[in-house]
Parts: structure tokens; C-alpha cells; sequence
């Protein structure tokens, strides 16, 4: 079983005076020596006048004046009158003033901490924005206090650091934080069982030290320190050294703490005349009507719990009546637990456990706890300044309307220029482009008039004039053929027609080529079969078909033509099978004809394929379904 090493010794060095806490400001001005009535005289002025910054000025010095004597219940109406006026003076650096001053009133109250960590951060916060050196470095050390007190010794040593690097070791005045600074970080250090750190912290407080009055506090530290570190016969020469030193001897208090640790390093070295000087220290305290020192007892107790159980039972009694420490309050117990008799020893053993699963979930959750008010407090001014950036840029939009405006309208000026003779110069294109258009589509209508309408016109005349017609069904068919290639012509420049009975239209247009010279047959086409591709394609496959069959017309002189249709897998592919006269492939392929078959095929990442037969002409279309 571990025991805690029960030695006495200081955790704030330096205890900094009141005044000490106030900003440059506030030292100078003419309420530091006033009266109490002249104090409220003047805060009564000024809240008249509605002049909050010299109202909190008064009542800054009033509160320290009277706050001892205030009962406990209107203590905190006082911290909240101090801060609202604070608020209200619209002077940061008095609202950072406030949030020190009502953090110093918590952490004075040894059962408020969280409340004091609390307006330490504010008060840092604050002070950073007004680039505050020294009072960053002050609130960030009382921040780093709060955490060592309440068990979060990793954030106070990171607390403690950053405050230190603040201070400006230029001016010899800041001195006395840094000593306080490293005190803590070595009380810091040594909570964490880091005996060689909070030796080296220590002995850096103790060589930048000039001030005599503290001398005898740092050394009794170290002298702890060597002591937890199992150092015994150096921290005995230290407690000797502290006994001689004038300071220590004239007072009571200190030269009883100096025989009580000289006394219990000397039984842990093993030496038993270390007993007397503890019952010394005991006896000058009673003798002088000084309190007793709770940590003689704890010592006694520690010493006799394996030798004496009644004399262990007795000392620890005394010290929990006297210990205000949780952590030696466990230690109390934990003895009591094991040495008192059976019902006691019950009773102190369930107050064990549940201090020390108090202990260790206060220490668990003391990270959290400062993690969650700082976030807090970052995110309460995230929204403050979010709010402040609103309204500058409230007030800039209402600074630069006019400007706007001016810009607005002359923008706007130069964009209806732009706009009409944009408009002007496009207009004109597009009615060059429609024309062309229109001429285009004229060429091409006429063209295919001459060629599939009016040649055909011309060879039913000539037939007439030769009387090569014999009958009416005869010249009947003939104009009905004629209607067919008119009305096929028409569809093709409404594509919409063209695709609404596509298998129909492909049909008409294929078999329009038929004559008694020439047949046209036409396989696996079907409604079906056309209806899930796409219209792009389809329209794509009606004109190559129709450039196909019109060259055969002009130059094949084929009286069979096969015209098949299947798919494969991912793929459409179209056959074109005639009998006609062979021809020069290298030619075919310059005509205009061939060349819009290919470009037609390319578009639509098709492949072509021609194959000249003894009999004939095959050509292959394939495209991607």
C-alpha cells in the first residue's frame, strides 16, 4: 500500500498585494486616496452623470474596503454591480480589470475554483487584446494555480509556461512573478512524481530570488522536494540551514514548520530523535496560543502506523480533525481504515473508498472542465465578433451606397450600349446565317426536284409523245410513283414525320427506287426493331440509305438490291447487297455522294466497310447501341 510523504511546505511564493492587481490606470487616479464617504460621494456623481467608466473607477477601490465585512450572501451582488459597471464604461481594460478582480474573489474561496478559472480566462482574453504583457502573464498564472488545485497538472504546467513567456525579464520588477512561477511549476512537477523536475524548478526560483522574505518559503520547498525524492541527508542540512536563519527563528509559525520537517526527514533517514522534534513543534504552538500544525500529526501518524497502531490511530484522529487537504484526508482514512477497530474500521474504509473515488473523478474530469470554459468562451466571442463584423459591414454598405449607385448606373449605361449594339450586330448575323441557310436548303431542294422529280416528269412526257404508254393503269402508276418521290421529299425536311412512322417511312423511301428494272428487297425491318434506338441514328441511317440507293440509281444500273438489318450484341449493323456494274473504288470515294456517307458514318463513331464483288457491290454499316 502507498502512503503520501505528509510534508508541509507553500504553494504561492510570492502573494501578490492587491494594488498589485490593478492596471496603470487605475493606480494613478485620484480615488486611491479617498475616503470611504468621498469614495461613494464621487460614485454617486458619476452614476448620475451617467459616467460608468468613473463610476467603476470608485467602486473598484470601495469593494477591497469593504468586502470583509460583507456577509457571505452579498458578496456576489457586489462582484456583479463591479462587473456591470465595468461593462457599461465601454473601456476594455476595465472589463478586463473586473473579470481579475471577481476571479481573485473565487480562487480566495477555496471551494469556488471553477468560477475563478472561469473570469481568469476572460481577464487573459481581454488583456491579449489589448496586448497587456504583464497582466497576461498574471491571469495566466492564476489560471495555472486553479488547474494544479484541482488536479490537472499537465494544463497547469502548459498554463504556467505560456504565462511565464509573457513576462518582460527586462524590467526587475517582474521578477517576483517568475519566482512564483517556477515555485508553482516545481509544486507542479512534484504532484506529477517528477522529483528531479521539481528540484530543477525550484533551485531556478531560489537563484533569481533577491528578496529576503521569501527566502525561507522557497528553501523549506526545496527541502520537500528532497525529501519526496529520498534526498534524506540533503533535505536534513536544508531544515538545519532554515532553523538558523533570523527570519525563521523569530517566528513562531516558521520554526515550528521547521522543527516538524526536520523532524519527520530525520525518522524517514531512520534517525528516532526526529520524535522530538516534532512533540517541540507541537509544544511551541500550544505554547504561543498558535493553531496547531495538522501536518505534525500526519507525520506522527505515518511514523507509528506500523509500530504503534494505537499511537497511529490517535495522531491520525487528531489530524483530520485539523486537515483541510482531500488528498491527506485520504491518506487519515486509509489509516484509520486499518488500524481502528471493527466498526470504525468499517466506517473509515467506505469513507476511503468514497473519497477516493471522488478524488479520482474530480481529477479525471479536471481537464474537461477548463477545456469546456474555454471553448465556451471562444465560441461567446466568436458570436460577439461575428455580430460586430455585421454591423461594420452594416455600416460600410450605408457608406459606400452612394458610390454603389453612381457605379450601378453607369454599368448599366454602358451595358444597354453594349446590349443594343450586341443585339444589332447578332440580328444581322443570324439573318446572313438564316439566309444562307435558306439558300443552302433551296440549292439542295432544287437539285433533288431536278433529279427525282422533274427527270422522272420528263421521262413519263416522252413515253406519252412516243406512245410508249399503252393504258391509263399503265400512266396511272407512273404518276403515282411520281407523287411518292414528292412526298418523300417533303417528309425528309420535317424530320418529326419522318421519325413518327420511321419503319413506314424508311420502307417508302427504300422501295421508291423500285422499277420494273430494278427490284428492292428489304429484311428484318419492323416497328419493334427501330423503336428503342435513337433518333439521331435513325435519321443518320435514313440518309445514308437514301445517298446508297440514289447512287445506285445514277450508276450501278443493279436489278437486285438486298437491303438487311440485324443486331450484335452492343451493335447495329446494316448490309447493302447489289448486282450492278462494278466500279473504281478510289473514284466512288471522291464523289460527293461517298463523301457524305462517310462523314455521315464518322459523326456517329460508326465503321464503313466497301467490298467489290464480281457481281456486284457489299457494303457494311455498323454503329454502337
Amino acid at each position: 500500500m502507498l502512503f503520501l510523504l505528509f510534508v508541509s511546505y507553500d504553494h504561492q511564493a510570492v502573494e501578490e498585494e492587491r494594488s498589485d492587481m490593478r492596471t496603470e490606470t487605475l493606480k494613478d487616479s485620484v480615488y486611491k486616496h479617498s475616503s470611504i464617504k468621498r469614495l461613494y460621494h464621487l460614485l454617486d456623481e458619476s452614476l448620475e452623470a451617467e459616467n460608468y467608466a468613473e463610476a467603476y473607477k470608485g467602486y473598484s477601490y470601495i469593494y477591497p474596503l469593504i468586502a470583509d465585512s460583507l456577509p457571505k450572501e452579498k458578496v456576489e451582488s457586489y462582484l456583479d454591480t463591479l462587473y456591470n459597471l465595468a461593462e457599461k464604461s465601454n473601456q476594455k481594460q476595465y472589463l478586463a480589470q473586473a473579470n481579475y478582480d471577481i476571479g481573485m474573489h473565487y480562487f480566495g474561496n477555496r471551494y469556488q475554483f471553477k468560477k475563478a478559472y472561469f473570469y481568469y480566462n476572460n481577464a487573459k482574453k481581454l488583456f491579449l487584446e489589448l496586448e497587456d504583457s504583464l497582466n497576461i502573464a498574471k491571469s495566466s498564472i492564476r489560471m495555472a494555480s486553479v488547474q494544479n488545485k484541482l488536479g490537472d497538472f499537465v494544463g497547469s504546467q502548459n498554463a504556467q509556461i505560456e504565462g511565464l513567456s509573457y513576462l518582460d525579464l527586462s524590467k526587475k520588477e517582474n521578477e517576483r512573478f517568475l519566482i512564483s512561477g517556477y515555485n508553482l511549476l516545481a509544486l507542479i512537477s512534484s504532484n506529477q512524481h517528477e522529483d528531479e523536475a521539481a528540484l530543477n524548478w525550484i533551485q531556478k526560483s531560489i537563484d533569481l530570488n533577491s528578496y529576503s522574505h521569501i527566502r525561507p518559503t522557497l528553501q523549506n520547498n526545496k527541502g520537500m522536494f528532497l525529501l519526496k525524492a529520498g534526498k534524506y541527508d540533503e533535505s536534513i542540512q536544508l531544515f538545519k540551514e532554515l532553523l538558523e536563519d533570523s527570519l525563521v527563528y523569530k517566528s513562531v509559525t516558521r520554526r515550528a514548520r521547521g522543527l516538524d520537517n526536520l523532524g519527520y526527514a530525520q525518522l524517514k533517514s531512520g534517525d528516532q530523535s526526529g520524535l522530538v522534534l516534532i512533540q517541540q513543534s507541537i509544544q511551541l504552538l500550544a505554547k504561543e496560543n498558535y493553531a496547531p500544525r495538522y501536518a505534525a500529526y500526519l507525520h506522527l501518524a505515518d511514523y507509528y502506523k506500523d509500530k504503534n497502531v494505537a499511537l497511529a490511530v490517535k495522531n491520525a484522529k487528531k489530524a483530520l480533525a485539523l486537515v483541510p487537504s482531500v488528498e491527506d484526508k485520504l491518506e487519515m482514512y486509509e489509516i484509520l481504515a486499518l488500524h481502528s477497530n471493527d466498526n470504525e474500521e468499517n466506517d473509515y474504509l467506505r469513507k476511503y473508498i468514497y473519497l477516493e473515488d471522488s478524488l479520482s473523478n474530480a481529477r479525471l474530469n479536471a481537464a474537461n472542465q477548463f477545456a469546456k470554459i474555454r471553448f465556451n468562451s471562444e465560441l461567446q466571442e466568436q458570436q460577439i465578433l461575428k455580430l460586430e463584423k455585421v454591423n461594420t459591414e452594416k455600416e460600410l454598405a450605408i457608406e459606400k451606397e452612394n458610390f454603389r449607385h453612381f457605379l450601378i448606373i453607369t454599368v448599366i449605361s454602358i451595358l444597354l450600349v453594349l446590349l443594343i449594339v450586341g443585339f444589332i450586330v447578332i440580328r444581322k448575323k443570324n439573318e446572313k446565317n438564316k439566309n444562307i441557310a435558306i439558300s443552302k436548303l433551296e440549292n439542295k431542294l432544287s437539285k433533288r426536284v431536278h433529279d427525282e422529280v422533274a427527270n422522272e416528269v420528263y421521262t413519263l412526257m416522252n413515253k406519252i409523245e412516243h406512245r410508249q404508254i399503252y393504258s391509263n393503269d399503265e400512266m396511272l402508276d407512273y404518276l403515282d410513283h411520281i407523287y411518292v418521290r414528292s412526298r418523300n421529299i417533303s417528309r425528309e425536311l420535317d424530320s418529326s414525320l419522318l421519325l413518327k412512322n420511321f419503319h413506314g417511312n424508311l420502307k417508302v423511301m427504300l422501295t421508291s427506287f423500285q422499277s420494273k428494272n430494278a427490284n428492292v428487297l428489304i429484311q428484318n425491318s419492323s416497328e419493334e426493331f427501330w423503336q428503342p434506338l435513337k433518333n439521331n441514328l435513325k435519321l443518320t441511317i435514313y440518309r445514308i440509305l437514301q445517298e446508297l440507293m440514289t447512287n445506285m440509281k445514277k450508276h450501278s444500273n443493279a436489278n437486285v438490291v438486298v437491303i438487311s438489318f440485324k443486331k450484335e450484341e452492343n451493335y447495329l449493323q446494316i448490309q447493302y447487297t447489289d448486282n450492278g456494274k462494278s466500279f473504281n473504288l478510289r473514284d466512288l470515294k471522291f464523289s460527293n455522294g461517298i463523301k457524305n456517307i462517310e462523314a455521315r458514318v464518322a459523326h456517329l463513331s460508326g465503321n464503313l466497310d466497301f467490298k467489290e464483288t464480281e457481281k456486284g457491290m457489299v457494303i457494311i454499316l455498323k454503329f454502337r447501341v
